[in-house]
């Protein structure tokens, strides 16, 4: 028997985004795995690793992060409380042969003084030997865009493919040609929490006003605390769902006219996956990077005024697919595991 270990972003965590990334990558490497004899062991990203999962960690021909943004060049050796993917420096000796599938970043802002900047150069150069030190130089890695491959290859990791998120690369011609380009009847939208509480109130009101009908989903456990104030102001114009991917996926399937506007940037990808036309909004590097990448649908937050020209005008769902680097990657790792 052969164990390939899963860190997987979906488990423990407060945000069922990574519920929908895990979803697509789960249905990608069921593409890929179809040996009896290979085991898929799966270990949360938000949490620690135990000593009873090290063991079998380490007995894995391969280790493989899942699609999420923990790729980050601020890690602490033995705080990991802050730490994107939970892991300590005495793990490391357990996570050698790591691979990237799908994984990206976020751009932190730079912290002023000299102090922070001493602690910063401390935190990235240790980030820096445990990249090194964990990820394979076996095979490619699958980077979510391109601002992730260029800080790889800063730190001298250049075996990397920007294939863009497992979520996306479904998202061919052919599922395109088949996303509505006239505004639908009713609408589904997001929010992220107090990342979006100055801008929320103005897009849910540009939603409302446009739609006959308007359903709300809570993507995250930040979310919900900012249900009950869309209630008081909308009242009965908006239908608040339950915080659960199938509450998601039922509204996504059964309405017969819908379109998606929001800011989770996967809820959007999840919306485009069930052939909604969507519109994201940008809150940060992320959807941004998508759109320059891989031309998704989106509009900055900053650009709001122009929302309900977006929401009445007609347009193409043209998502660009780097395929032959998905297939690259693909062919490159269906190699690896049959041979490993």
């Amino acid at each position: 028997m052969k164990i390939i270990t899963i860190f997987d972003t979906s488990a423990s965590t407060k945000n069922i985004g990574d519920a929908i990334i895990m979803d697509s990558v789960e249905r990608e490497l069921n593409d890929i795995i179809r040996d009896y004899s290979i085991f898929q062991y799966k270990v949360s990203t938000h949490s620690r690793i135990t000593y009873e999962q090290r063991d079998t960690i380490e007995k894995s021909k391969l280790k493989i992060v899942c699609g999420t943004n923990l790729y980050r060049m601020h890690y602490r050796p033995y705080n990991m409380i802050s730490n994107p993917w939970k892991i300590r420096k005495t793990d490391i000796k357990y996570l050698k042969d790591t691979l990237f599938l799908g994984v990206g970043t976020t751009v932190l802002p730079k912290k002023k003084g000299f102090l922070r900047k001493t602690w910063a150069n401390i935190k990235y150069n240790y980030s820096k030997k445990l990249w090194q030190n964990i990820l394979t130089k076996k095979i490619p890695h699958s980077l979510r865009d391109e601002e992730t491959k260029e800080m790889l290859a800063d730190i001298n990791i250049n075996n990397t493919i920007n294939t863009g998120c497992p979520t996306i690369w479904r998202l061919d011609e052919d599922h395109c040609r088949d996303i509505p380009v006239e505004k639908g009847r009713n609408a589904i939208l997001t929010i992220s929490g107090k990342k979006t509480k100055d801008i929320y109130l103005k897009y849910i009101k540009t939603v409302v006003d446009n739609y006959d009908k308007t359903y709300i989903w809570p993507q995250s456990i930040v979310d919900i605390p900012y249900m009950d104030k869309i209630k008081s102001e909308f009242g009965n114009q908006i239908n608040i769902l339950p915080a659960t991917l199938k509450a998601f996926d039922e509204v996504l399937n059964d309405e017969e006219s819908l379109d998606y506007i929001g800011t989770r940037l996967h809820g959007g990808i999840r919306a485009l996956q069930h052939k909604r036309r969507s519109i994201i909004i940008a809150i940060d590097s992320r959807a941004k990077s998508f759109k320059n990448d891989f031309n998704l649908p989106v509009i900055d937050k900053d650009n709001l005024n122009q929302l309900s020209k977006m929401i009445n005008s007609n347009f193409k769902t043209e998502i660009i697919l780097k395929k032959d680097r998905i297939n690259e990657f693909k062919t490159k790792l269906t190699e690896f595991i049959k041979n490993m």
